[in-house]
């Protein structure tokens, strides 16, 4: 891992990683029916709803996305240092571990949010979601 060839590579896995993360909004609103919250598609949802489910949606992925540019800035931190050391030694288990803990709060936060949401309009609504 500590070629110069693999900072090119993560480079590349970091920019398509956090393009990907940012292209799920724009994909959910073009497709709602891709898009799941709970056990109903976005589709089944009315629009104040189904725009705060999205909402929510782009600033999951947009903190997915800052998690992942962390992760990637850290592994070529990494890289460079394992490649300039005299001992050149790299586990990235501890970054990987945080970055997924990162990744398991974030997702458990907003489904709550969102179930909280839906919740929270269907009971101002009585049922007409």
């Amino acid at each position: 891992m500590g070629r110069p060839d693999s900072l090119w590579v993560l480079l590349l896995a970091q920019v398509l990683g956090g393009v990907v993360f940012l292209v799920i909004p724009i994909l959910a609103t073009r497709f709602p029916g891709t898009v799941h919250a709970g056990l109903r598609k976005l589709s089944d949802f009315t629009t104040e709803p189904c725009n705060q489910i999205l909402l929510l949606l782009a600033d999951m992925t947009g903190n997915m996305s800052v998690l992942l540019s962390l992760l990637f800035s850290v592994l070529v931190l990494e890289t460079i240092h394992a490649a300039t050391s005299s001992y050149p030694h790299f586990v990235p288990a501890r970054q990987l571990r945080l970055f997924l803990a990162g990744v398991a709060v974030n997702i458990v936060y907003y489904t709550w949010r969102v179930f909280r949401e839906v919740n929270a309009m269907r009971r101002e609504n009585s049922g007409t979601l």
